[in-house]
């Protein structure tokens, strides 16, 4: 039985067991950029990670939609109620311990080795309410790696081991589509990455943009 960890190295518990890995300590963890416009460049990486996440006033149970639209992949959409993996090129969850996150990791390095034909790779995320819906806002968070593995901390809480991260993007989106069943979703997002440059975008849907409070009036000044 495992009853310490040395220093340097975490514990991580697998379906097998628990293993230790090691942890580099130099390596600090990467700030978030929340984009301020409907792009943001994308460097290169090999896997990634996205995660919708949302408050309590956004609405209640919002079902997330996420595939690969480039090359076309029909059938392999992931989320609740569609398929849990798109192969080794996606794999959905819903973290237990939140009822306001999703996430959907990616292996570009896999997807790219086995469509090598293919100048881009189109990731599209969708999403809707599905029991209701209040502001409508929420996040979608992209965290990119190079090298290492990734491993599944706790159901469906990625991180990296042996490799270095790369980006951190926080993308604001809205969906005010409400339905009490099984939809595609409306449009949200897209990460486009082109092979050869090893470089991408992601873009935010046209209809997704964050909703702004309204503005305050100006106080009426009584007439003289």
């Amino acid at each position: 039985m495992l009853t310490s960890i040395s220093k340097g190295y975490s514990l991580v518990k697998t379906k097998i067991g628990a293993i230790t890995v090691p942890v580099d300590p130099e390596i600090p963890p990467t700030p978030v950029e929340e984009m301020v416009g409907a792009t943001a460049n994308i460097q290169e990486f090999d896997f990634g990670v996205i995660t919708y996440r949302w408050q309590q006033d956004s609405g209640v149970n919002l079902e997330t939609r996420t595939w690969i639209s480039t090359p076309s992949r029909p059938g392999y959409t992931v989320g609740n109620e569609r398929q849990q993996s798109d192969l080794t090129y996606l794999k959905w969850g819903k973290p237990p311990a939140s009822v306001y996150t999703e996430t959907v990791l990616i292996d570009m390095s896999n997807i790219i080795r086995d469509h090598a034909g293919n100048p881009v790779i189109n990731i599209n995320m969708s999403g809707y309410w599905y029991n209701s819906v209040n502001s409508g806002n929420l996040n979608i968070e992209l965290i990119t790696y190079k090298g290492g593995y990734m491993v599944d901390n706790s159901t469906s809480i990625w991180s990296n081991v042996g490799g270095v991260p790369v980006q951190s993007l926080k993308l604001p989106v809205t969906t005010k589509m409400y339905v009490n069943g099984d939809s595609n979703g409306q449009d949200l997002a897209m990460l486009s990455y082109t092979v050869a440059s090893k470089t991408g975008v992601l873009i935010r849907a046209v209809g997704a943009e964050p909703l702004k409070p309204p503005l305050e009036e100006p106080p009426v000044e009584d007439s003289p």
